[in-house]
């Protein structure tokens, strides 16, 4: 490092005029600093308009789903403890009559005579030598150790195992042992669990059986059976909880105008905030005069000052920009084509949703309520299908494709866009050196990191010549100096 003098012997102010001669010099590399700003934060705004389009387009995935959009109530009258019932997004709109006369019951099998009232952390050892190496249950082996084993973890391991499906029960005041059957029912064609082993059979004298039953019932007039008291009908869900009284449950089934409706004002809601956030962002004005602000200039302006210098600066990154104008045109073209559904043409305006005044930009209007809710009440299959539609193959025609589907798929393509021009947010803060942004700001970036650092470089070396230029000139008028002192001395002076 070269030492550095100031002008003890010229007088001079070496520092400043070092630090008035760069900064002049180092003008050029201000504007690379000033430029590398500028591109990260276009891309910082690209990332952020980005993250905003995948939130809105993951919820109009959800939406894609018919049993997502497709919402459905279920109400049961008649005799309303003998069953319930909840519709789900696929059921069918319809009646279904339901009388119980006898539930499912689960099969079992308990001793039929007590052990003395071991403990259940006693070893299979205390109780009998002759227990053997393995049961099984319903064909499912599980193998025991006579001596490491006792009555509690045997349960653990029946009820741990999945094949067996049976859940096992030890009584220690009674020191009784019971097995009942997880599934309801008729199983092994007798309605009994099938057993093995002589801790089970001889020891535990699991003999008692009482078999399953299947649960006997009359749907729509039909007499019928069921191994399950759970089930479903037409996509409704139905658990019979009961034997019927004298009437019957009666399970009306229809089409949920209120949640339909509720979804579009939601996705209306999600639709108008991203338009509005992408023409913001398309008609945002640009202070072309107001750029980055320098390290000296930061160092000479207060801290509102450069809070509204920097507000300005900041503006219309991303103004005029090619990538938000096509989605936003693709978006309100998406909206107003037709749609194809059962060979029946349908817009929005049909069910009473609307574009708005044309300085709006594109935003939706529920502007007839009540003309949705008759259109979903008429025809809920046509209302769906106008934003759910997926056409028929893969190549299916834009005017079979609903309007979900329709922005889901451009909506890709705007990111795809999104990615070449700014990259990722993973690659900009991933720690793997290896990973590098190819995208067009990305590899921008790169360079001007590059160039920054060769130029950084090259006016550090500048300034330290300057400064080894004044420290010769300082060392040679202080020898001038010292010299004209002694020559001055001995003249008598």
């Amino acid at each position: 490092m070269v030492q550095r003098i100031s002008g003890f012997a010229s007088g001079m102010d070496i520092d400043d005029m070092v630090k008035k001669i760069m900064q002049a010099q180092r003008a050029p590399l201000d504007k690379l600093k000033q430029k590398q700003q500028t591109v990260q934060w276009q891309r910082e705004n690209f990332r952020d308009v980005n993250l905003k389009i995948v939130e809105f387009r993951n919820k109009v995935y959800d939406n894609t789903l018919t049993k997502s959009f497709n919402g459905q109530k279920t109400i049961v009258s008649g005799d309303t403890t003998a069953v319930t019932a909840k519709g789900v997004s696929d059921s069918v709109s319809g009646t279904i009559t339901i009388k119980v006369n006898e539930l499912a019951t689960a099969a079992s099998i308990k001793s039929s005579s007590p052990l003395a009232p071991y403990p259940s952390s006693t070893k299979l050892s205390d109780i009998s030598s002759s227990i053997g190496s393995s049961i099984e249950i319903n064909n499912s082996v599980i193998d025991i150790d006579l001596e490491k084993d006792t009555i509690g973890s045997v349960i653990n391991k029946i009820n741990q195992n999945a094949d067996a499906k049976v859940t096992a029960f030890y009584d220690e005041t009674s020191g009784q042992f019971s097995l009942v059957s997880k599934t309801t029912g008729k199983i092994n064609g007798d309605g009994e669990i099938a057993i093995a082993g002589n801790l089970l059979q001889n020891v535990f004298k699991l003999d008692s059986y009482t078999a399953g039953t299947d649960a006997q019932l009359e749907i729509n007039g039909l007499s019928t059976t069921r191994s399950t008291n759970n089930f479903s009908i037409n996509g409704v869900d139905i658990t019979l909880n009961a034997r019927s009284s004298a009437s019957p449950s009666i399970i009306t089934t229809s089409t949920d105008t209120n949640s339909i409706v509720d979804k579009l004002k939601s996705f209306i809601n999600d639709y108008n905030d991203l338009i509005s956030s992408l023409n913001e962002k398309v008609k945002e004005k640009r202070y072309r005069d107001y750029l980055p602000l320098t390290d000296d200039q930061r160092a000479a302006m207060k801290e509102d000052e450069i809070k509204n210098w920097e507000e300005k600066a900041k503006s219309g990154m991303l103004y005029n920009d090619s990538i938000l104008k096509d989605a936003v045109a693709k978006l309100r073209m998406n909206l107003t084509e037709p749609v194809n559904v059962n060979g029946s043409s349908t817009i929005l305006d049909s069910i009473g949703i609307t574009t708005g005044q044309w300085f709006e930009g594109g935003k939706l209007v529920l502007k007839d309520e009540a003309k949705l809710r008759e259109a979903i009440e008429k025809d809920p299959d046509k209302v769906i299908g106008l934003f759910t539609s997926r056409g028929t193959g893969t190549d299916a025609p834009k005017s079979e494709v609903g309007i979900f589907n329709r922005i889901y798929k451009d909506l890709k393509t705007t990111l795809d866009s999104f990615t070449e021009r700014a990259g990722t947010s993973f690659v900009a803060t991933s720690k793997d050196a290896t990973l590098k942004d190819q995208s067009t700001l990305g590899r921008q970036l790169i360079k001007l990191n590059q160039d920054i650092k060769d130029k950084t470089r090259y006016f550090d070396d500048m300034e330290t010549r300057y400064y080894k230029q004044f420290t010769a000139m300082e060392k040679a008028m202080n020898k001038f100096q010292s010299q004209s002192s002694s020559l001055f001395s001995s003249m008598g002076g």
